[in-house]
């Protein structure tokens, strides 16, 4: 039988306990301290234009805090925090560039889709290393890597920079239909190549990307001619 001491130190355990859930879920349920409010709050001060709102969302988001960890969102979040001019997103994004360069030049694969979705989708002047750095990750088996690069070579993407370029002060067209203007913006940069954006998608279906079989097998039925790794498999998981 255990002693009486026993019972009060197996007491205090669990009185401990009880305290450090109580004040996870308090933590969980009112917000994070320091950062404003819950992550409810601070999604609708971003949508909102709050740039401090983007600052703090980015922080959480790179470290995992009371959220999803999510890089990408957290350096697209950083970018425009740092366009505002916020006093520290400059700094912080430029230290998790720095970093992910580092990893990426040393094979990372997911450093390197990262970077590369980073700087593609960013300035006119990085697109083209934005490519190469998604094409590096595509090499390796990145999957997600593999279906932007896809894309990429199908024409389907481009840098919102070079979109930006072709409308005047007014918000109009310089006398170009959008159509048009995709097209100058994707083959200025990368020039587009059918059979090899073809080849990527399938690879990228091939390892179970969603997002790739969606592509494929809509372009299946549309009579495109490209034609899906597994039409069960799509099925399968999205059923």
């Amino acid at each position: 039988m255990k002693s009486k001491i026993q019972k009060q130190i197996i007491y205090v355990h669990v009185i401990k306990h009880a305290c450090v859930w109580l004040f996870v879920w308090m933590f969980l349920a009112t917000g994070m301290p320091g950062f404003g409010g819950t992550i409810e709050e601070l999604r609708t001060k971003l949508y909102e234009g709050d740039c401090e709102a983007r600052y703090q969302l980015a922080i959480l988001l790179e470290k995992g805090e009371g959220v999803k960890k999510d890089m990408g969102e957290s350096l697209s979040l950083l970018k425009l925090a740092a366009e505002d001019d916020h006093k520290n997103a400059k700094s912080k994004l430029y230290s998790l560039l720095n970093e992910l360069k580092s990893k990426a030049s040393g094979g990372d694969s997911e450093s390197q889709y990262l970077l590369g979705n980073h700087l593609f989708f960013g300035e006119e002047s990085e697109t083209k290393e934005g490519f190469q750095w998604l094409l590096k990750a595509a090499e390796r088996g990145h999957s997600g890597a593999q279906y932007d690069v896809g894309l990429i070579l199908l024409g389907e993407y481009t840098n919102e920079a070079c979109v930006q370029s072709y409308y005047n002060e007014s918000g109009r067209t310089k006398h170009l239909n959008w159509n048009k203007i995709n097209q100058l913006c994707a083959e200025h940069v990368i020039p587009t190549n059918t059979l090899k954006g073809k080849e990527w998608l399938q690879k990228s279906a091939e390892s179970k990307n969603i997002e790739a079989m969606k592509y494929l097998f809509q372009a299946y039925i549309q009579g495109r001619n490209y034609i899906p790794s597994s039409l069960s498999d799509l099925e399968n998981s999205t059923s």
